[in-house]
């Protein structure tokens, strides 16, 4: 009876750490098809659309983003998660609350807006209408992010998985129909967008407000309080990250021609395709590293950096290698001035990996202010080199800013986790190395990029000098199962 009794404790132990590495696989496994579609989805795009139609709905995202991050500052570094955890007992209260203070939040803002309503469409060069469907969009965000914090919380993905798989391949298809036949163009993806938003939102919606119409949940003042001290010192940080993401097809729009911000987000697009492999990485990797974190174990830390390097460089270098094979499948001739843009944010892939990734072991320190740093400096150097490069040279320094940004950022996290923890995370001569590597790389193969010879014998060259420092790549996928799966039986 005992044995029994001990094999189902044991069964049910490894069920729950199984959870989430099955939850994770989900989210991964969506993800890359997303991107798949994505890439597919954008070939039809810039052939039904010039580059000025084409670039509106990502000038639209980079609104909506800021708008987002502005009137709800709660949801940013999965301070949802994390509050929805704190609150496990009462879940419906703390979702009314969250609710409640997230729609105070984005009235106030849209007041604010129809206030300024001229200057910030004037400055925008958006229509007042997409400014309307932004506020739209920002308040389906509020009841989407709730039902996303709670799914995660549960490791159930199925909700967010769905809804990203409706507005990233139902709602652009959708699009593309009313591109077709409705004669909406440069809008077609914005509706889609939006009422695909709206059509998830309003069931949680009405779910949440019918638990507080029955006195299942209330508003709490102390929810409300946690809330805000949490949230707001976040803010820098993720308005920082924010900016250097987006700021850069805002200023595009204000200082170049209107069809740039269109070349450049397709340029973004093709380089952002391969950034599903570091979304996995930093799934397998994040919490396994926080874990390391609290037990002080950095030099493991140090050697699993190492071998996901090995593993994301040569990548890298081979994406670059066939990128002009690819940029002709993905985008007609009107966009040819968005091959020069690939090769920097490509190479910008990296350092974008480990800022992710430091900024989120960061949090352990419960330290935002001290770790906003590196991304405010980045911010500031983002906004001030866009500023006076993109109105002489057109948009490709855009990108170059970017790489630059995102590597100086990643070595400013890496100065201050090796202060807060001792010991250094990544070797401050390798990461200019690999970073040296990646940018001149990125240069030469665009030099070369008429010829497909060239890029094949110059990228070899690259990997010959990875190869001696590279390692198994199993030692980044059986190290965390390793520590993750028990031994010995967990009772007995």
């Amino acid at each position: 009876m005992d044995e029994k009794i001990r094999n189902t404790e044991n069964e049910n132990g490894r069920a729950a750490i199984n959870r989430p590495a099955k939850a994770s696989l989900f989210y991964i496994g969506s993800n890359l098809l997303l991107k798949g579609a994505a890439f597919l989805l954008t070939v039809f795009f810039t052939r039904a659309l010039n580059s000025e139609e084409y670039g509106l709905y990502p000038l639209f995202l980079s609104w909506e983003g800021i708008l987002t991050l502005l009137a709800m500052p709660m949801i940013c570094g999965g301070i949802l998660l994390r509050e929805v955890q704190k609150f496990e007992r009462e879940k419906e209260s703390f979702l009314l609350s969250a609710a409640v203070l997230m729609m105070g939040t984005t009235a106030g803002a849209f007041l604010l807006f129809l206030l300024f309503s001229e200057q910030i469409t004037a400055f925008s060069r958006l229509p007042f209408a997409l400014w309307l469907l932004l506020f739209a969009s920002v308040f389906s965000n509020i009841w989407i992010s709730l039902a996303s914090a709670e799914a995660k919380f549960l490791y159930k993905p199925v909700y967010p998985v769905v809804f990203s798989l409706l507005s990233g391949i139902a709602a652009p298809l959708a699009a593309l129909l009313l591109i077709r036949y409705a004669g909406i163009r440069a809008e077609a993806r914005i509706f889609t967008a939006t009422g695909a938003a709206l059509l998830f939102a309003l069931p949680i919606f009405w779910k949440i407000l019918r638990a507080a119409i029955r006195g299942k949940a209330r508003v709490s003042a102390e929810i409300l309080r946690d809330l805000f001290r949490s949230g707001l010192p976040m803010l820098p940080h993720s308005l920082a990250f924010l900016l250097i993401g987006s700021s850069d097809k805002i200023l595009i729009r204000r200082f170049c021609e209107a069809g740039d911000v269109g070349k450049y987000a397709l340029a973004f697009s093709c380089a952002m395709a391969i950034s599903s492999l570091c979304a996995g990485v930093i799934s397998a990797l994040g919490p396994w590293v926080m874990r390391r974190i609290e037990k002080g174990e950095y030099g493991r830390i140090r050697s699993v950096l190492r071998t996901a390097k090995s593993i994301l460089l040569p990548f890298l270098l081979l994406f670059l290698c066939a990128i002009p094979e690819l940029f002709r499948i993905a985008a007609p001739g009107g966009y040819d001035e968005a091959l020069g843009a690939i090769y920097p944010l490509t190479a910008a892939v990296f350092p974008l990996f480990l800022c992710n990734l430091f900024a989120q072991a960061a949090t352990c320190y419960e330290r935002p202010l001290v770790f906003s740093l590196p991304s405010l400096i980045g911010a500031l150097i983002s906004l001030s080199g866009n500023f006076l490069l993109l109105p002489r040279f057109g948009f490709f320094p855009a990108a170059v800013v970017c790489f630059a940004v995102y590597s100086a950022a990643s070595g400013g996290y890496a100065i201050l986790l090796k202060r807060q923890s001792g010991e250094a995370w990544i070797g401050g001569w390798d990461l200019l190395r690999d970073l040296l590597l990646l940018g001149s790389g990125a240069g030469g193969l665009w030099l070369l990029r008429e010829s497909l010879l060239a890029r094949i014998l110059f990228a070899a060259g690259l990997l010959c000098i990875l190869l001696p420092r590279a390692k198994s790549a199993a030692a980044l996928i059986r190290e965390p199962r390793r520590e993750a799966l028990p031994k010995k039986p967990v009772f007995g």
